[in-house]
């Protein structure tokens, strides 16, 4: 069984933070059963100008961008207990995770292992 969280941000930083606080929480559950993978996504860029002057000076013009950074935590359990505890658990990372953190949490019950089928 594996469990799949992506986490979203704009800021790096504090996406390292938030992998930082979720690995500490496995570590300090002490459970066996559990195999913990963390693979950074690419970012997404979005590209847009503004023109400053629409009348007279269209030349005039200023460039923006934004950088989404993606997080993807693999969660890999033996056992459906230890994996329905730790999503019990999980709502104590919660309060520590910051609230510009975009996360989600997908159950894949037909994928038993980080490996890739070719």
């Amino acid at each position: 069984m594996l469990l799949k969280i992506v986490l979203k941000s704009f800021s790096q930083s504090l996406l390292k933070e938030t992998v930082a606080i979720i690995s500490s929480f496995l570590k300090s559950r002490e459970d066996k059963n559990i195999k913990f993978l963390c693979v950074s996504l690419p970012k997404q860029k979005k590209k847009f100008c503004v023109i400053r002057s629409p009348h007279k000076h269209k030349d005039s013009r200023e460039d923006f961008e934004l950088l989404l950074s993606k997080k993807l935590i693999h969660l890999e359990f033996s056992e459906f207990s230890s994996m329905f505890d730790l999503i019990e658990d999980f709502e104590q990372v919660r309060h520590k995770i910051s609230n510009s953190i975009l996360f989600s949490i997908q159950y894949d019950p037909f994928c038993n292992s980080f490996k890739s089928k070719h």
